[in-house]
């Protein structure tokens, strides 16, 4: 896993509990299930997500993408 991998997750972590969202609310935004949030945010996917994935997430977490 890389460290680009890692620091993702904790900033998703870090975005997403301080626009008081759950891992539910936040896949229901961006059309994904909870538990690939999950998965994103405790780095356990083998991949990256996607662009567009990233793009919702930091729109719905008002990031800059």
């Amino acid at each position: 896993m890389s460290d680009i991998q890692e620091n993702l997750g904790v900033t998703i972590r870090r975005l997403r509990k301080e626009e008081h969202l759950t891992q539910s609310q936040l896949g229901n935004l961006v059309g994904v299930d909870e538990s690939y949030i999950s998965k994103i945010e405790a780095n356990k996917l083998s991949y990256t997500p996607s662009e567009e994935t990233l793009r919702l997430i930091a729109e719905n977490l008002n990031a800059d993408p």
